[in-house]
């Protein structure tokens, strides 16, 4: 009796330390303070996917992450605050009226790349907030007829109530 409550004890023991360890796994993983986007250039053809290089693309900080919510920067305050709660119509005007103000007022870009031979454009080390990216048509680009839309992407951005702070889009 006594060598079967020693057993039910280390049972009980083992499982609180593996809750205990499972716990502990997902808050450091939503303590990560930067991330990713990942950009995929391509178009569709008959022959099958057409990978597009050198695409330019601008990476433009909209809102700072502060306590679980955004904050606008400064430069940004009098438009609405991004929400994960925002239909994709009012996502897509938004990145719009964005992507006009920052044209007009010559804002630059916190960063700009080139997607390379496989069409990707990688943007790393982002800091937690919302960012409006947009493609810089002035630049020569091999496919004129590509024209992306401006869009918008939270870091971190959540799925199935997970964070995810490494996104990955197809413009």
């Amino acid at each position: 009796m006594l060598k079967k409550r020693a057993i039910q004890i280390i049972k009980m023991l083992l499982v609180c330390f593996i809750l205990f360890s499972l716990h502990s796994r997902e808050s450091y993983a939503q303590d990560k303070g930067v991330g990713s986007i990942t950009l995929y250039s391509h178009f569709n053809a008959d022959s099958g996917s057409i990978q597009i290089e050198n695409d330019y693309f601008r990476v433009t900080k909209i809102a700072d992450y502060v306590d679980g919510h955004y904050v606008n920067k400064t430069q940004f305050s009098f438009f609405p605050l991004y929400s994960e709660k925002m239909n994709a119509s009012e996502k897509m005007a938004l990145a719009s009226d964005l992507e006009q103000y920052v044209y007009q007022q010559k804002i630059t870009p916190d960063n700009e790349k080139s997607s390379d031979k496989k069409g990707y454009t990688v943007f790393s080390n982002l800091d937690k907030g919302v960012y409006l990216i947009t493609q810089n048509r002035q630049e020569n680009s091999a496919q004129k007829q590509y024209i992306t839309n401006p869009f918008l992407v939270s870091i971190p951005m959540v799925s199935d109530g997970k964070l995810i702070y490494d996104i990955y889009a197809e413009p």
